[in-house]
């Protein structure tokens, strides 16, 4: 019935239920009570079903118009509305608490990120703070999925919240780290002092941080997160650039690879630019930058003219390249020319995990 909503636990009744009594108990109509207000027919029918507020002037010239008294109407306003908000704080947790069955809770609260509850109501409250949102069912709308992450669909899939819980947690170290304003000229010249940690077993995280500080993007590192098919990601956040790196593969070679693959996107212009080209061509050119300043791409096509996949071979490129022998076997892998499992003792197993600033 117009005038009257229900949840689960709550029921908001408009005053203009009551008012509708009485005016049937006096056989008025809509239109009378309107003249008699001075008001239009439209607004009496809004009130009448709760769509508009009765203010306490417009309850005085109804209870003048119905020889009744205001006070107990305003009283049923404030009943109906407070009742209204209890109706749909219910309506958003049925909804959230679906959402909140989906997402990777006992993960995230494993890692610190949000608390450890029992309750549902409880769950909700966190994942509501964690994701700054005042309803979870926010996360699905596209100015927020647009806002925060690039090229995230806007049908939320199961994975997809797993996915999301990730870039939150990158977003949210974002900001506290301290950059520089956005200012990308000098960024190519600075990939050689970023490359010269390609050979160490243990990057130097807060020299990465430091080094891209310069230039307004936030570097973060965020382990892996189990079905977020995530190995990095880069997007705008604040009027600042935010590259997170999940280290997804448990090997050096990839993280640097993903590393580098997300400076590709950055120097490309692929985060500040919106629009142009298509996601694909946009990965090609990400895969091309990375490859290149890692290995040369020229230089390996060199090295797999000669068709010489030996071990020594292998290890022999990476010395000249000043990278470590993983680099060299990962990408033979992944373009075909040798089996993955050949040469897996070259690379270097790396666990994103087990530094603290990276969880």
């Amino acid at each position: 019935m117009d005038g009257i909503y229900t949840s689960s636990a709550h029921i908001a009744v408009a005053p203009g239920i009551t008012i509708r009594e009485i005016m049937e108990s006096r056989g008025m109509t809509g239109k009378e009570l309107a003249f008699r207000c001075g008001v239009t027919e439209k607004h009496i029918s809004h009130l009448l079903t709760g769509k508009a507020e009765l203010t306490p002037g417009m309850a005085h010239k109804i209870a003048i118009s119905l020889d009744t008294e205001d006070e107990p109407l305003l009283k049923l306003e404030a009943s109906y509305r407070l009742n209204l908000i209890k109706v749909q704080e219910d309506d958003d947790f049925e909804l959230d608490a679906e959402i909140a069955k989906r997402m990777p809770y006992v993960e995230m609260a494993k890692r610190g990120w949000i608390k450890k509850v029992v309750k549902i109501r409880d769950k909700i409250n966190e994942l509501r703070n964690f994701f700054q949102l005042t309803k979870l069912s926010l996360i699905s709308n596209p100015d927020f999925t647009s806002y925060a992450f690039r090229q995230l669909a806007q049908k939320i899939e199961a994975d997809d919240y797993s996915m999301l819980c990730w870039l939150q947690r990158v977003r949210r170290k974002s900001e506290k780290i301290c950059t520089d304003a956005v200012n990308l000229s000098g960024l190519p010249g600075a990939i050689p002092a970023i490359k010269d940690g390609l050979t160490a077993e243990v990057p130097n995280f807060k020299l990465l941080q430091d080094l891209l500080c310069k230039f307004g993007i936030a570097l973060v590192f965020v382990k892996y997160l189990p079905k977020s098919r995530l190995c990095g990601a880069s997007f705008l956040n604040n009027g600042r650039i935010v590259i997170g790196i999940s280290g997804f593969g448990n090997e050096l070679n990839r993280f640097w690879y993903d590393l580098f693959h997300e400076i590709g996107h950055v120097v490309s212009g692929h985060v500040l630019a919106r629009r142009g080209k298509s996601e694909n061509d946009q990965e090609h050119e990400a895969d091309n930058f990375a490859f290149d300043n890692l290995l040369g791409n020229s230089d390996f096509a060199s090295f797999v003219k000669i068709h010489d996949f030996s071990r020594r071979s292998i290890t022999d490129l990476a010395k000249r390249k000043k990278v470590l022998p993983g680099m060299i076997v990962w990408k033979l892998q992944v373009t075909k020319h040798i089996p993955f499992s050949s040469f897996n003792d070259l690379k270097t197993p790396f666990d994103l995990g087990k530094f603290p600033e990276c969880v």
